[in-house]
């Protein structure tokens, strides 16, 4: 015992070193699972961008074999996939991509996880709004915002910007019978995905249908001259890449002279 410390002192420091022991102790528990942690969020990190690079070259060697065959009158396309509804090329971006129909009886939003081919798919496939088709006066298709460089639509999640609005030139829908439509940017928006001014495809007349482009033009945090047009093309996705995303971006296009 130290002679200059009583039973008691002698005590609370014996109990004092033990805390401390306890404590080093524990810290290097927590350090090593903080390690452990960052290990296993790396793993992860690596694991998803390795497979996100798999589907992204799968969904590219798909997508120029779908081109050609589109560029051949896509009748095989539609002999593939019934669905099959047209080619889309938006200018600007590296979107260039089948786009499909919604089939009778098909969950909604089938074809957000299932591919051209109606397999699985992380990527989905671009498809036409239910009720909507590309003889409607808005044709609004749906497209995955991956949050990597060009699968589906996510060059698009920015087109309410003036950087992205700006980028993207002519849209180009070649349907399946070979008739092909061409647009130029008109508006960019960011909405809640509970905006449903957007789900009006058809309209009583050019009056209803200008009215409803003002209803977007006030929304819209881009635009370009109107310069009046009979029909738009409309593409939507989701204005972020994390699941659950409220906000949708949406690039509305006006269509010109063929």
């Amino acid at each position: 015992m130290n002679p200059l410390m009583g039973p008691v002192s002698e005590l609370a420091k014996r109990r004092f070193d033990r805390k401390c022991k306890r404590a080093a102790s524990g810290s290097k528990h927590f350090a090593t699972a903080r390690i452990a942690v960052g290990v296993l969020v790396t793993l992860v990190l690596i694991f998803i961008c390795l497979g996100a690079e798999v589907v992204r070259e799968t969904v590219i060697t798909n997508t120029a074999e779908q081109k050609a065959q589109a560029e051949d009158g896509g009748q095989s396309l539609a002999d593939e996939n019934p669905d099959y509804a047209g080619w889309l090329t938006v200018e600007g971006t590296s979107i260039s991509t089948p786009v499909v129909s919604c089939r009778q009886g098909d969950s909604k939003g089938f074809y957000l996880n299932h591919g051209f081919d109606r397999t699985p798919s992380f990527s989905g496939c671009p498809y036409i709004a239910e009720g909507s088709s590309p003889t409607s006066s808005n044709m609004l298709i749906y497209g995955h915002n991956m949050g990597i460089g060009s699968l589906a639509f996510s060059e698009l999640q920015n087109c309410y910007r003036t950087d992205c609005f700006s980028s993207i030139g002519t849209v180009t829908f070649k349907d399946k019978d070979g008739r092909t439509s061409r647009y130029t940017p008109l508006y960019g928006l960011k909405v809640p995905m509970s905006y449903d001014v957007l789900l009006r495809f058809d309209f009583a007349g050019k009056s209803d249908f200008d009215a409803w482009l003002n209803t977007l033009s006030d929304c819209a945090s881009e635009k370009s001259d109107f310069g009046g047009t009979d029909s738009v093309i409309t593409l939507v996705t989701c204005a972020s890449a994390l699941g659950g995303a409220k906000y949708r971006s949406v690039l509305v296009c006006k269509n010109i002279a063929h």
